[in-house]
């Protein structure tokens, strides 16, 4: 087989090589030959008038002309050159290196004779007189292909006689190489030569023959030179018989469309196209209890110095009606490498998916398992019924890294009795090592059925890639990583299955999402258990995937499959609760309102759709909508569609209304239409009215719109707007006191709270006094919060009012006048659009609550502060517990109170003061800084990458949000706590 290839490849670049060299004698010899057989070529009168010129400037050596000799002489001396070394190469024994840098030098070549045709294009072009012309002259010129494609006519007998032969066997085509070469093209931009031959005669091989089969030669020299033929046929093969697991094909042959076949000096014979390099022969044999069907050939991409071939085919086999069992991708892989030596290498392949069905009586059922070679992984699908028990399980195991998912479930037929109508259909789990569950794959997935596919599905065999597919998508490789989560299908209506719930609960450790909740529910009337009974009035299916994170709890719905009276209904619905950096609530029953940004926790939302198309063939009418609630706002809109056809003529409508109503930061409003209508005969456009428009408010009303009309071949257009009318709300807010405002707030009693340290209410505790002020544990910490005004931020107003002080900070907390131990700053939930001027794109863009700064947390100062003198005379007795005379009740009163008693004494604290001589000296308190500077440090690092080591908050902010931008990975620090 090498040696086909070798001999098709080197006869064919050495037909080239001949065709090249006559080249470098005749046309490119020299300046006058080349511009002299351009002139001959030429067919558009004006190009070979400017080629003229050209030709008597140089044959009469003119200034022009020998300066142009002298910019295309070294082009052509770099042609004649590499024709002489890709000679040298061809003259030597053939090896796959030689023939590589023989045609390294073709291309090198052929660039240099491009860039002599370029340079006498341009200089004819410039003889045009008219500006308009030069260019069309310069593009003719460089598309004339006398000089060099000539010579390909005349091939030389011997050198080619391997692909001609080649195109009797394959195509019935006599003098093939001639006939390609006067289908030569050169695509001067792309650097590349091909011929093409296309609808080429049948061509028969015995028992397979090739139809409507296209031959393409090419020689690509943009990067590294491929020299080579591609062959696109369609096979029908007559070696076919009934198949043994399907039904019988139709007719007596199959047909495999689109085959590619490749020759190049790169990757040699090579199958398909892609990545997978593969050829499909749609043959059909065996008898009895065996099949062989689909048989394979493909060149997988290798490392440089090894080979391949894969030989597969599909085996089917069976006993009787009890076991049936499917094998694809079967047979052997042909194996080399120059570390062997170029020896062939036979290896048998397993599989690369297999299928068993089962059919014992108590048993039923089935399994699949696929095997990726790439991926290195296996995966898997079981269904099995085994008298009142159905089992299934999907899986996906992975080799390396090794990790692996897998889906259990038990289904009870008949379902199992509890109450009320309720039933217990199904129990199972999941299970994950090594692999964690993405939060967003899965919300992006609910609408291709995910959940569906992975709690209890219903033909798991069948749909074993999709679910496959899904496992790996939804549950990516994460080293360390486990989820785990039981499943369980209930029911409602007894054995009727009016209601099934199929629900789950994922717990992932660790995960973006800790607890994901995740279900499918179904709705028909009649129940699904009355088969016979086709019409359903109600047929709805939903799934449901709630992701529950440290910062928010999403639930997201998705309706599919699903109709009302026949009528196919669909859409998204979904409610966010945030309380961290992205707080608000939305709920959205069909998106919201274009260009408004929801939250990204629910995805992209699909319109709640709902198909009415009448009794009437060929016309459509589809309807949609959805409406939405945020903190902020009120969105709903909605849109109709009809389209008719009867015969060459149809029409289209449609409508579409969209409108938003916000209150906060200002009460605003958003109403927009758009309407269009169309009348096509044929296929062509024969009317057409179209109509948009949107007006706002209310300070200033603008109103702005566009109509356009459309008949035959007339038009006109009607631009409305931008028209603003009413009064501009001129009148200046009134001023409100930021700095009065939070002292109000700090000075509130809700403005304090302390925070008890663990375990110190075992030392002392307070007693609850509601008439008393607040009181303060001595070793607590206290919060000084307020969410009047964000602190530490230059804002623009407050409200609808305009501030009097723009930035406000709290200075260095004290106690009783001495600085506290410690202080850290707060922070509070505000809505930016409240405080901030944002533009437009912000206001929907940005979250309606985000986290600013808003107090402050002190703790304790180290020093005690003295009061006055107080003079206390006292007194004190010595007594000797073993002296006789004690009172017995005096030293029972005394031995308990003892270690307090002396712990207290003078001497007691003497020693105190001194210290212990055996610990280490006490550090010196922490400096704290000022709580309204921040420093923006590196998070690797933690070096101060900002422009000063101690800035405001809000030009940290400003720093830090460009550095994100380019990439860096900072944060902001204040006083030890990052931001």
């Amino acid at each position: 087989m090498a040696d086909v290839w070798e001999s098709l490849l080197h006869g064919c670049s050495a037909f080239i090589h001949s065709a090249a060299v006559s080249v470098v004698g005749t046309t490119a010899s020299d300046t006058r030959a080349l511009v002299g057989s351009l002139h001959d070529g030429a067919r558009d009168a004006n190009t070979k008038a400017a080629l003229k010129k050209v030709k008597d400037d140089v044959e009469t050596a003119a200034a022009t002309g020998t300066a142009l000799i002298d910019a295309v002489k070294p082009h052509l001396s770099t042609f004649a050159t590499e024709i002489g070394k890709m000679g040298t190469e061809l003259d030597a024994a053939f090896s796959w290196e030689g023939l590589a840098r023989a045609i390294a030098s073709l291309a090198t070549a052929m660039t240099a004779l491009d860039k002599a045709i370029k340079a006498l294009a341009d200089a004819a072009a410039a003889k045009e007189t008219d500006p308009g012309r030069r260019e069309i002259v310069r593009n003719d010129i460089r598309n004339i292909t006398a000089p060099w494609a000539h010579p390909f006519l005349l091939a030389q007998q011997g050198m080619t006689e391997d692909f001609d032969e080649l195109c009797r066997e394959l195509f019935g085509l006599d003098d093939g190489t001639r006939k390609l070469g006067e289908k030569l093209d050169w695509d001067h931009d792309k650097s590349t030569i091909t011929a093409s031959l296309t609808e080429l005669p049948g061509g028969d091989l015995g028992a397979i023959q090739l139809e409507k089969s296209e031959l393409q030669a090419f020689f690509d020299f943009s990067g590294d030179a491929l020299l080579g033929f591609r062959i696109k046929t369609t096979v029908t093969a007559e070696l076919t018989s009934k198949g043994l697991l399907d039904h019988p094909l139709p007719g007596d042959a199959a047909k495999s469309e689109g085959v590619f076949v490749t020759l190049d000096t790169r990757d040699g014979l090579t199958f398909g196209e892609g990545k997978d390099r593969r050829m499909l022969l749609p043959i059909r044999v065996g008898g009895g209890n065996a099949e062989l069907r689909d048989l394979t050939i493909a060149r997988p991409e290798q490392a440089d110095g090894n080979g391949r071939i894969d030989v597969t085919a599909t085996v089917a086999g069976k006993r009787g009606s009890v076991l049936a069992i499917v094998a694809e991708g079967l047979g052997v892989s042909l194996r080399w490498s120059d570390a062997t030596g170029g020896a062939l290498e036979v290896v048998p392949r397993p599989p690369d998916g297999m299928g068993i069905k089962v059919d014992a009586g108590i048993v039923k059922g089935g399994g699949y398992l696929r095997h990726r070679e790439e991926q290195n992984d296996y995966g898997g699908a079981l269904e099995l019924k085994i008298g009142p028990v159905s089992a299934t399980a999907v899986g996906l195991f992975t080799v390396d890294p090794s990790s692996f998912v897998i889906v259990i479930g038990l289904r009870f037929v008949p379902a199992i009795e509890l109450s009320f109508g309720f039933t217990l259909n199904g129990l199972g789990g999941l299970l994950a090592i090594d692999r964690t569950l993405d939060p967003d794959a899965l919300m992006a997935a609910l609408a291709d059925g995910v959940v569906s596919n992975l709690l209890f599905p219903d033909d798991p065999v069948g749909a074993a890639p999709t679910i496959l597919q899904q496992l790996e998508t939804v549950f990516p490789y994460r080293e360390g990583a486990f989820v785990i989560g039981p499943i369980a299908e209930l029911g409602w209506g007894s054995q009727s299955g009016l209601i099934r719930a199929k629900l789950g609960a994922m717990i992932s450790i660790p995960g973006e999402s800790p607890i994901t909740l995740i279900g499918s529910v179904s709705l028909s009337v009649p129940p699904k258990l009355d088969e016979k009974n086709k019409f359903k009035l109600i047929d709805l299916n939903a799934d449901i995937a709630s992701p529950i994170t440290a910062d928010a709890f999403v639930t997201r719905i998705e309706l599919r499959n699903s109709s009302l009276a026949k009528i196919p209904v669909s859409g998204s619905l979904g409610i966010y609760i945030g309380w961290a950096s992205d707080a608000g609530v939305a709920f959205s029953a069909g998106g919201f309102y274009p260009g408004y940004q929801g939250p990204p926790m629910l995805g992209e939302m699909k319109r709640i759709s709902i198909k009415l198309d009448p009794p009437i063939k060929g016309v459509t009418f589809n309807v949609s909508g959805y409406s939405a609630f945020t903190t902020n706002s009120v969105q709903w809109g909605g849109a109709a569609y009809l389209k008719a056809k009867i015969g060459p003529v149809s029409g289209e409508g449609s409508i579409e209304v969209n409108a938003l109503f916000q209150w906060a930061p200002k009460l605003h409003f958003a109403y927009a239409i758009r309407a269009s209508v169309s009348l096509k005969a044929f296929g062509h456009s024969v009317a057409s009215v179209t109509f948009r428009g949107s007006i706002e408010g209310v300070h200033p009303w603008r109103l702005e719109g566009y109509a356009g009309v459309e008949f035959l071949w007339w038009e006109a257009e009607l631009p409305v707007g931008p028209i603003t009318w009413g009064e501009k709300n001129t009148e200046l807010p009134p001023v409100v006191d930021a700095q009065e405002a939070v002292a109000t707030a700090l000075g509130s009693d809700s403005g304090w709270r302390a925070n008890m340290p663990a375990g110190a209410d075992q030392y002392v505790r307070l007693r609850v006094d509601p008439e008393a002020p607040p009181l303060i544990h001595p070793m607590a910490t206290v919060d000084l919060i307020q969410q009047s005004v964000p602190l530490e931020t230059e804002i623009d107003r407050i409200g609808a009012c305009r501030t009097s002080v723009r930035r406000l900070y709290l200075a260095e907390p004290k106690i009783d006048g001495l600085p506290a131990a410690a202080a850290s700053e707060l922070t509070e939930l505000f809505p930016p659009g409240q405080f901030l001027n944002l533009s437009d794109d912000d206001k929907v863009a940005r979250a309606d609550f985000e986290q600013f700064p808003a107090g402050v947390r002190i703790a304790a100062s180290y020093g005690p502060r003295a009061g006055g003198e107080v003079n206390v005379a006292y007194q004190w007795e010595t007594i000797f517990p073993h002296q006789g005379g004690l009172r017995r009740d005096l030293a029972m009163q005394l031995t308990p109170a003892a270690a307090h008693i002396l712990n207290s004494g003078a001497p007691a604290l003497a020693v105190k003061k001194r210290g212990n001589p055996y610990l280490p000296p006490r550090a010196e308190p922490v400096t704290v800084l000022d709580p309204g500077l921040k420093t923006v440090r590196d998070l690797d690092t933690l070096a101060t990458v900002g422009a000063a080591e101690l800035i405001t908050t809000t030009a940290a902010a400003r720093e830090a949000e460009a550095m994100i931008a380019s990439g860096a990975r900072v944060q902001i620090v204040g006083m030890g706590i990052a931001s």
